[in-house]
């Protein structure tokens, strides 16, 4: 209708008048034979991949089908505490109610003395629920996992240690949240609260000292800062485990390739509990738009500032504080990478460190 036909480039670059076309609906209209799409279209098509996961540096893709009813994630890469190799396979049906998941895994674990490796094959069941209120989004899912470990021999095994045995896990984790939508350049939701707890109880067939149970939960509250787009963010978590350095060492959901489990600065210990308190604040440093050549680009530059306290029942108190710097950049003009700056005090040792960091995580 030429009533509506505007003068911009976008809508008449030509500038010319509107030309009537005869048989426009024969034109446009076009016969297609009705299919239904098949339950595995592009079921094994990667939509992304990554180098950084929470058990350390991997190689890792996932894959999803057109209908969105199942998806398959897939890693491989070396852990950030024990240094070893793992690898995981996921696949969920989510076209019914309840998501049903496969899982395969595979790691090698080391303690002082001995270095053994394990393989899992298992189960689970996912209930979720999700809502709106207003410019809030909330969630809550319930996890039920069943999982049949294999053991390898182990080289210094003692009588009261597991060698070549099975272990029989079972793990339920429950996740609830209720957060804010996030503004435009809002580095946080501003207001919230989500919730995670799991339970963990691994039973050896044959050894049964060799049996350990794990209880981990995690507390976050976010308000507001000081200014547009500053936030706080209080974290409470805690641990509990078996207090036996020779039994199975359960891995600590709390573990991660770019974060601590106990206060920044100091490394993991498998004690019987520990509890953590880390208050952060939020805030943006810059935009700087800036580009080195075709190479590098940085879009915005943004710092955390922290205190850690952890007590542990060994027993140990723990603190730490200091600030983070981080830079999102666009490396080699297509890489979303995030390089960060670490600042660390330790309280009770009175030193200080740097340390490098960084985020990738590309997805097509």
């Amino acid at each position: 209708d030429k009533d509506y036909l505007g003068n911009s480039p976008s809508t008449n670059f030509q500038k010319t008048k509107p030309i009537t076309v005869k048989n426009f609906n024969q034109l446009y209209e076009k016969s297609a034979k009705v299919e239904d799409y098949s339950e595995m279209e592009h079921a094994l098509t990667p939509h992304s991949w990554s180098f950084i996961g929470a058990r350390g540096t991997q190689l890792g893709v996932s894959t999803q089908n057109y209908l969105n009813t199942i998806s398959i994630n897939a890693a491989i890469g070396e852990g950030v505490n024990e240094d070893g190799l793992f690898g995981n396979l996921s696949l969920s049906f989510k076209k019914y109610y309840p998501i049903l998941s496969l899982l395969l895994d595979y790691q090698e674990r080391a303690n002082e003395i001995d270095q053994w490796s394990e393989a899992s094959v298992g189960a689970g069941v996912t209930l979720p629920y999700t809502f709106k209120s207003g410019l809030y989004n909330g969630g809550h899912s319930l996890t039920f996992i069943a999982n049949q470990i294999e053991v390898s021999n182990r080289r210094t095994q003692r009588i009261y240690e597991l060698d070549s045995d099975q272990l029989f896990s079972k793990s339920i984790i429950f996740n609830t949240s209720f957060l804010k939508e996030m503004r435009f350049r809002e580095l946080r939701p501003s207001k919230g609260v989500s919730f995670e707890a799991q339970y963990v109880d691994a039973q050896a067939s044959e050894d049964e000292s060799f049996s350990s149970y794990l209880a981990y939960s995690k507390l976050n509250l976010y308000t507001p800062g000081f200014d547009i787009n500053h936030g706080f963010l209080l974290s409470l978590s805690s641990e509990y485990r078996m207090d036996d350095p020779f039994t199975y060492r359960i891995t600590s959901p709390a573990e991660s390739i770019n974060e601590y489990a106990f206060s920044r600065g100091f490394d993991f210990e498998y004690v019987a509990d520990w509890q953590k308190v880390s208050l952060n604040y939020i805030l943006p440093i810059s935009y700087p738009n800036k580009s080195f050549g075709r190479w590098l680009y940085f879009n915005r530059i943004y710092t955390n500032l922290y205190f850690d306290h952890t007590k542990t029942s060994t027993p140990r108190s723990l603190n730490s504080f200091g600030a983070e710097a981080f830079f999102e950049s666009l490396t080699l003009r297509k890489i979303p990478l995030t390089y960060g700056l670490r600042y660390i005090n330790r309280l009770e040792h009175g030193d200080a460190r740097v340390e490098l960091l960084f985020n990738l995580d590309v997805a097509y």
